[in-house]
């Protein structure tokens, strides 16, 4: 019960970062995404694969460019033989970390 919970919880999120003002701080982000990732992985390791992922699509929409959420949202994937989906997240968080970067030297 408390797994489907933390997995409810995470699927409202990234909902509060689109209603807040779109100037949050990356780093702030790329905080909660961690928290969400952290989270995810616990999930994960207790046998909660679907609430697991349910934290981690969580944390890269939140912050997606946050190598570790991603990482270890690929990783999943990847283990559970997903490779497409595992190469999309992995795309668009490429595409994500190069829209913020040319963000931040502008």
């Amino acid at each position: 019960e408390r797994a489907a919970e933390s997995a409810e919880y995470w699927r409202a999120a990234p909902q509060l970062f689109s209603e807040v003002d779109a100037n949050v701080e990356r780093d702030a982000r790329e905080a909660y995404a961690k928290l969400a990732a952290d989270q995810a992985s616990l999930l994960l390791h207790h046998g909660y694969a679907a609430e697991a992922e349910e934290a981690f699509r969580a944390a890269a929409a939140i912050s997606p460019e946050s190598g570790d959420a991603v990482f270890r949202y690929v990783t999943m994937l990847a283990d559970q033989k997903r490779f497409d989906d595992a190469l999309r997240i992995a795309e668009a968080a490429e595409k994500a970390a190069a829209a913020a970067s040319e963000e931040a030297a502008s």
